[in-house]
Order: C-alpha cells, then structure tokens, then sequence
C-alpha cells in the first residue's frame, strides 16, 4: 500500500488533539475513517475533512470581500449541504483508527 504525502502531516495534527491515526489497519486502529482533503496552490495540505461531514471552517473565508470569493463560498456551502463534498476535494485518502478516534472524526464539524 502506497503512502499518501501529507499522511505525516495529518498524523502530526491528530496527534496535536491527542489522538493517533495510521495508514494501515492494525488490531490497535482496525476501523477505516474516509477523510477528503484540498491542496492549498503550493501543493501543501489545506483542508482536511471527514467523508459525509457538513461544512467545515475554513479559515480564509470570513473576510469575503470579492463577489467571485463569495459566489465559491456560497457553492462550496451548497455543495456540503447536498453531500457533494468530493467535487471539492483534490483527493481522498483512508486512514485507520480505534472506535473512539473514528467516531469523533466522523463527527467532526457536523452540527
């Protein structure tokens, strides 16, 4: 099985919360978790969300001065609500977690 590039990174992040994800199924991590991301321009990791979750926070989007920034915004908002979210994303990847690490990263952000 091939390695995701920004598999160290996400690891890194759910470490930071406390939390441990691997790429492989394991008898610790058996419960595979679908998570999209979107690259920023440069390539590097810019969002990261659960497979099915509702709109994340994106930080770059509360200041939406420009009509064309907030006429993406609005699509990207629709997108989610209608659970179209993979049309967003660059990519999906699979990592693999316990029961209470997949269950709240497939809560995250759904309200």
């Amino acid at each position: 099985m091939s390695t995701h590039p920004h598999l160290s990174l996400i690891q890194t992040i759910t470490r930071n919360l406390g939390i441990t994800v691997t790429p492989n199924p394991s008898v610790e991590h058996p419960i595979p978790v679908p998570l999209f991301f979107r690259n920023n321009p440069d390539g590097t990791l810019g969002w990261l969300w659960p497979k099915g979750g509702r709109m994340p926070h994106f930080p770059g989007f509360p200041n939406l001065t420009d009509w064309n920034d907030k006429r993406k915004y609005g699509l990207q908002k629709l997108l989610f609500s209608l659970g179209l979210d993979k049309l967003i994303a660059h990519g999906r990847m699979v990592v693999y977690a316990d029961l209470p690490t997949a269950t709240y990263l497939q809560h995250w952000r759904r309200r």
